[in-house]
């Protein structure tokens, strides 16, 4: 049984103003495999078609799952031969290849040959094997990944290798989308991707956004706390998102490149505050994977960065700078102390 969630964060919107004012314009489209809902307050009737066209640019630069993408010829020529790619993709890499550092390799973009030995997204009941595992694990590292800055090329030097950018391809869509917005002068948006929200200068009365935290553990039940923010990125990763349960037992798309497995801690989820998009969206990955103890302590040691976790018991973790902001309004969650 498989269960997907596509938009994770933004489950209501919880404006308490009026909508339907000239200058609010919302659109809602599909696209990088997600639910995109952008909300933005102007006079420019192009803007959200410029958005759209702009997402779509990157998705067809950066989906492992479009033929023509940058990221599927690196993948088809791995062993082969390097391939010259767009600015866009080579800056992503670059981002991701420094939070891998930073996080000391619980972030990766070579994860793809066990990402797609799992498979997660399919509908089938199966899980793989640890013969099959172990073979494919040894090619998910970085070792096998070459760039070259002056040629702007990508080269994966071992057939089996691949990379996947899905963990930070959302988050750059959505800076991408501010700095249209910024270009036009517009000051207060809010846009949604999947798991992540962008804000721009709170709504139009000067009151933050407030927004709806989904509850990881019982979905059903709507969000358990909200958070108020003005600007800024806020993007969740957890084990409730994607996943299959097979023979009863749950497997999560966020797989630990040291085993081989869906990574197995006491998280249910980690939400991260930071100042850009693609900043949290690697840094929830990486923090996910790290645990809660790691993940506090990973995310104290960065600028500007906040971040709340929740267990799987309902304990709620939340690192100093974010207390003052989120609300629990299920009473069934905890907020506890890191000891």
């Amino acid at each position: 049984m498989k269960k997907t969630y596509l938009i994770v964060i933004l489950l209501f919107i919880l404006c308490g103003c009026s909508i339907g004012k000239p200058q609010t314009q919302n659109k809602q489209f599909f696209a990088m495999n997600t639910i995109i809902d952008v909300t933005v307050f102007t006079k420019d009737k192009h803007v959200l078609n410029d958005i759209q066209q702009k997402i779509i640019e990157i998705e067809k630069l950066m989906s492992v799952n479009i033929t023509t993408s940058d990221v599927n010829k690196i993948n088809s020529n791995a062993g082969i031969k390097p391939i010259v790619v767009n600015e866009l993709t080579y800056e992503v890499i670059k981002t991701a290849l420094k939070y891998q550092e930073l996080s000391n390799n619980s972030f990766q973009i070579t994860i793809y040959p066990l990402v797609k030995l799992w498979n997660i997204s399919s509908d089938t009941e199966t899980i793989p094997t640890q013969d099959q595992i172990a073979e494919v694990r040894q090619y998910s590292n970085t070792k096998y990944l070459q760039i070259n800055d002056e040629q702007k090329t990508i080269y994966l030097t071992n057939k089996n290798a691949g990379i996947d950018l899905g963990a930070i391809a959302k988050g750059y869509a959505a800076d991408k989308i501010i700095d249209i917005l910024n270009d036009k002068g517009i000051e207060h948006a809010l846009i949604s991707l999947g798991g992540g929200i962008q804000a721009i200068g709170g709504k139009q009365n000067n009151e933050p956004w407030v927004l709806g935290l989904e509850n990881p553990i019982e979905a059903d039940k709507g969000y358990f706390a909200t958070c108020e923010i003005y600007s800024g990125a806020l993007v969740t990763s957890g084990d409730y998102q994607r996943f299959k349960v097979v023979d009863g037992v749950k497997y999560h798309h966020i797989i630990d490149s040291e085993t081989g497995y869906p990574v197995n801690n006491k998280l249910a989820s980690v939400s991260i505050f930071a100042n850009s998009s693609i900043n949290a969206d690697a840094i929830s990955t990486a923090t996910y994977a790290l645990g809660l103890k790691e993940g506090y302590s990973f995310i104290n040691k960065l600028e500007n960065v906040e971040a709340m976790f929740v267990t799987h018991d309902k304990q709620v973790y939340i690192t100093e700078g974010l207390k003052d902001k989120i609300n629990i309004v299920d009473k069934g969650f905890i907020i506890n102390e890191i000891r």
